[in-house]
């Protein structure tokens, strides 16, 4: 997704002289140095997108209860079972607060569109499982037809991205995953 070496060269030496890095704002570096943005706001943007996981629990180790819900465990578990309607919802909330201000940043970069769409993609994925998940808790709450076109949308936009970013190879392994998910949605139950 987003170049990773500027962060790179952040972390190492931070981590090797964790002392005198403590009072470092990792936030409005990564900012200025990853993306461009002297505002500062999107480290901040990206630290608080990567703590959307926390808006639902519970919290487990090596994944999260959205992703296990767009993507379930091979064991079939059902992390929905944990959660509550309201807690999915104070999830797509977050995200979108969080997301709300990433038009309005200006990246100095030459891919800052792409980034912004990178983004974008991966919070409609995240929106995608909360209304999956909860869809699983009460079938009312949605449409599964619905839920199967959004969910087209969202594979049209990652291939697209994909293919910006990556070569083609692999590209339909993962867009397998989303599209068994629609599958499901149409097969009856």
């Amino acid at each position: 997704m987003i170049d990773e070496v500027p962060a790179v060269r952040l972390n190492v030496p931070a981590s090797q002289h964790l002392e005198a890095n403590r009072a470092t704002d990792f936030t409005q570096a990564i900012s200025r140095h990853a993306f461009g943005d002297s505002s500062g706001r999107m480290g901040c943007l990206l630290y608080d997108f990567g703590n959307v996981y926390q808006a639902v629990g519970p919290l487990m180790p090596n994944a999260s209860a959205l992703f296990r819900i767009l993507v379930p465990p091979a064991n079939n578990a059902k992390p929905q079972k944990d959660l509550s309607i309201e807690e999915l919802n104070r999830a797509e909330e977050t995200i979108d607060r969080v997301l709300d201000p990433l038009g309005d940043i200006d990246m100095n970069r030459p891919d800052a569109s792409l980034i912004e769409s990178e983004l974008r993609h991966a919070a409609s994925l995240l929106k995608h499982a909360c209304r999956k998940g909860r869809w699983l808790l009460d079938r009312r709450s949605s449409n599964a037809s619905d839920l199967a076109n959004g969910l087209r949308e969202i594979v049209a936009e990652h291939q697209r991205i994909w293919l910006v970013r990556n070569r083609p190879g692999g590209l339909a392994d993962s867009s397998a995953r989303l599209e068994k998910l629609i599958a499901e949605y149409e097969s009856p139950s």
